[in-house]
């Protein structure tokens, strides 16, 4: 072997030797340096091992792989198929979720914990959906069907138990999408006024109507109040239970209002608000989405959905804390189509167009 060669074979063995001591670590250091002859000697060694073994599990630690974090905000808990086509009315009562299968003309009654379709009551038509006085109401609305009669159906067995012609009640074809309940009464609601049914007689015992040539475009019930929203974005209060008009709010909406608490939710096309009732002043005002199109509350929660910007293909869902304004998060939609929105527990059901009810929570 000649003289360099034997000087690069040394030269490597002294490098693999000196990687060899550096994977050691420290705790091998320590434990090489330490040769005890006393109990000075050993309460010293004692401590190199600690340190050593901090040192060590502080490596161990760092080198872990972080543990990704749950992100905020909502999450699809579910995405069934439970008809054809949901119209947007929905109701959760007597132990179970009402949706309006627009395609078959059947109300779905559907168990909120499996989501499975327990009972399909035909009635012909989409309806507008309420829940009153121990019964399911509807509204026939699809083509053809419109004006009633309102059905009270017995929600165990899906029997018809009445049927109450609104028409003679409004004294002209009464033409009506929605239907709100309070004050006792249940409102049928049309383009230009409603009549209220007292389910105690199954007779109506109210109606209103608006002149002028705005039409209705929103209404909610609040502390024994009905309010109307009409195209002019006005507020006309009324009496629930006697339908004696109570005056117009003295501020204009500029969307549409969900109660909350003593306030209420705005929703515009591009935004969420706490307003109070009696300025409409906002309290806090987020700014979400390119074109939001249904809102619902669930405690304090608020839950939006619409469009987030040109290029998304679904829509989006947005938790918002209706106290603070604070956005938790979003999720994308699943499903094309979201038509309606019903509070469910801590959360909402999404219903869709192509007949599918998307289940979120926080």
């Amino acid at each position: 072997m000649s003289a360099q060669d034997f000087t690069t074979r040394l030269q490597v063995q002294l490098r693999e030797a000196a990687e060899r001591e550096a994977r050691r670590g420290a705790l091998a250091r320590a434990l090489a340096a330490a040769r005890p002859r006393s109990a000075v000697a050993l309460g010293a060694v004692a401590t190199a091992v600690a340190a050593a073994l901090v040192i060590v599990a502080i490596g161990l630690v760092g080198s872990r792989a972080p543990e990704p974090a749950t992100p905020p905000g909502p999450r699809v808990a579910a995405d069934v198929a439970v008809g054809d086509a949901l119209g947007s009315s929905g109701r959760l009562g007597f132990g179970a979720m009402w949706l309006s299968d627009s395609s078959q003309g059947a109300i779905l009654r559907v168990d909120p914990r499996t989501r499975r379709v327990t009972r399909r009551i035909p009635v012909g038509s989409e309806v507008a959906l309420g829940t009153a006085g121990g019964s399911v109401w509807a509204l026939p609305r699809g083509p053809g069907s419109e004006g009633g009669p309102l059905l009270r159906i017995e929600p165990r067995g899906g029997r018809t138990l009445a049927r109450v012609d609104l028409d003679r009640a409004a004294g002209a074809p009464f033409r009506g999408g929605v239907l709100m309940v309070g004050g006792g009464r249940v409102w049928a609601l049309g383009a230009t006024g409603g009549v209220a049914v007292d389910p105690a007689r199954n007779r109506v015992v109210a109606a209103i109507r608006l002149g002028g040539s705005f039409t209705i475009d929103d209404a909610l019930v609040r502390g024994g109040e009905l309010w109307l929203t009409r195209a002019d974005r006005s507020v006309t209060r009324f009496d629930a239970r006697t339908g004696r008009r109570l005056g117009r709010l003295p501020w204009r909406t500029a969307g549409v209002l969900v109660p909350f608490g003593d306030r209420l939710i705005s929703v515009t096309k591009r935004s969420v608000a706490l307003v109070d009732a009696a300025t409409g002043r906002p309290e806090w005002r987020r700014r979400i989405g390119t074109a939001l199109s249904v809102a619902q509350v669930s405690g304090a929660r608020v839950f939006v959905t619409g469009a987030d910007g040109p290029a998304a293909a679904r829509d989006r869902i947005w938790e918002i804390d209706g106290r603070s304004g604070e956005i938790a998060g979003a999720v994308t939609m699943p499903e094309f189509g979201p038509a309606g929105m019903v509070a469910a527990g801590d959360g909402v059901w999404l219903l869709t167009a192509g007949g599918r009810a998307v289940v979120v929570r926080p």
